[in-house]
C-alpha cells in the first residue's frame, strides 16, 4: 500500500507515466485477494435489494389487482417479507 501511495504522490510526467500506471495497477492486482470477500458480500447484498425491489413493484402495482395472481404465487411472494419489515 505504501508503494501505491508513493506512486500516486508523484506528479506524472511523460517519461514515467507508463511505469507509474503499471506499478499502480500491479499494486491494485496484488490487493484483490484481500478485497474479494467484501466485493462478494456487496454483490450479494445488491442482488437481495434488487429482488426486494422487484417484489415491492409487483405488490405496489396498481395495474393488476392481487386477485389476478395465483394464490400460491402470492403466498410465496408475501412470505418473502419478514414480519414487521413492510
Amino acid at each position: 500500500m505504501d508503494a501505491k501511495r508513493t506512486w500516486i504522490a508523484q506528479a506524472p510526467d511523460h517519461a514515467t507515466a507508463r511505469r507509474r500506471f503499471l506499478e499502480i495497477r500491479g499494486v491494485n492486482e496484488a490487493l484483490q485477494p484481500w478485497l474479494q470477500f467484501q466485493a462478494d458480500r456487496a454483490h450479494a447484498e445488491r442482488r437481495e435489494v434488487e429482488r426486494q425491489l422487484r417484489a415491492a413493484r409487483v405488490l405496489g402495482s396498481r395495474e393488476y389487482p392481487f386477485c389476478f395472481y395465483p394464490e400460491e404465487k402470492m403466498r410465496l411472494l408475501l412470505l418473502e417479507f419478514p414480519p414487521g419489515k413492510t
